[in-house]
Order: C-alpha cells, then structure tokens, then sequence
C-alpha cells in the first residue's frame, strides 16, 4: 500500500493582512476547515484563513522541511 501523500501549505488571514501560517498535513481541506473552526491555537485568533499556496510530496520527508509552530525555519 502506497503511503500517504503529504502537503506543506500557506494560509493567508483574511482579517489580518500581514498574517500567514505554514503547515504540513494528509488533508489540506480539513486542516483548513479545523484552522477555521478556532482548533489550533495558533491560528485561531486571526480566522478566517483562505488557502494561498499548497505544494503536494510524494512522501513523509516533508516533516524535515524546517516547519515549527506554523513558521519556516
């Protein structure tokens, strides 16, 4: 069985201009519903989020981009 395929993405607050997140996950469109919906503590407080960009990896390395707490490193 093929493993699961990865994402980085970039969010963009539409109240907050200057706002953005990066994340990884398997499901881009439920992370942003969860985003949305106030269940991330980092990312609550500047909802609603629109998607900008979303890059999709063949496999798991993605979690060694340098992705901590929503900001490239």
């Amino acid at each position: 069985m093929p493993a699961p395929k990865r994402f980085v993405y970039i969010l963009k607050s539409l109240v907050t201009s200057a706002e953005y997140y990066v994340g990884a996950t398997s499901d881009p469109g439920a992370r942003l519903q969860a985003h949305n919906a106030g269940l991330s503590a980092h990312t609550a407080r500047h909802r609603p989020w629109r998607k900008l960009v979303v890059i999709e990896f063949d496999e798991e390395e993605v979690n060694r981009t340098g992705i901590i707490g929503g900001r490239l490193v």
